[in-house]
């Protein structure tokens, strides 16, 4: 998803589509037909310079649920009004990009700004809140058990690992008060895995 919106698409449907796995192949077919995703560059090309959008759909797996798949509508933004017969107007279409507990947005990393995925606010803090309960009851097994698995289970694109590495490292300070001389238990913070760049798949050829 990031990497079509660096290409300009940069609007998602409104309302997700989480589908049962087995229907999600019908729902791809008749995007193919109504928003051409699977046409051609010089057909996009084409649509471009006509001022017409086109849209590309990504298959995601949904955390924590193997039986479902989201289904993911991109779309380019046209330059001028559609037609009233636009497939595309049948579609309500945000910039505000969520899909499942990641929001798309503007991350500080290296002195640069960056456009990146981050936890969505409704998701980190009640994490958060649920690590600290737990820490302050004295339970940081179980804490620092969770933290590791939200370490395993999130994607480190550089707005996550930002998060993960303060509310972590955060609680490690705790830690070291409420436990002087105790091993932390947890994850480390300034060594959690990172998401660096997009990479070509093993055997691609440019």
């Amino acid at each position: 998803m990031l990497l079509h919106w660096q290409r300009g698409y940069v609007q998602t449907t409104h309302d997700p589509v989480i589908v049962p796995t087995e229907k999600a192949a019908a729902i791809a077919s008749k995007w193919v037909d109504a928003y051409g995703i699977n046409l051609p560059a010089w057909k996009r090309h084409q649509r471009k310079q006509g001022a017409l959008p086109n849209a590309v759909a990504i298959d995601l797996p949904v955390l924590r649920d193997p039986y479902k798949r989201q289904l993911v509508l991109m779309s380019t933004k046209p330059p001028g009004a559609l037609h009233q017969d636009c497939p595309f107007l049948r579609e309500r279409w945000t910039d505000k990009i969520r899909v499942q507990d990641f929001v798309l947005g503007e991350n500080t990393h290296d002195r640069k700004t960056v456009t990146t995925f981050k936890l969505a606010p409704d998701v980190i803090k009640p994490l958060v809140k649920y690590w600290t309960d737990l820490s302050r009851r004295g339970e940081w097994s179980k804490s620092c058990a969770d933290m590791d698995k939200a370490v395993a289970l999130y994607p480190a694109f550089s707005g996550i690992r930002q998060q993960l590495r303060r509310e972590i490292g955060g609680l490690k300070k705790l830690h070291a008060k409420a436990r002087p001389g105790i091993e932390w238990p947890g994850p480390d913070p300034e060594n959690l895995p990172i998401i660096s760049g997009f990479r070509a798949n093993e055997g691609a050829k440019n």
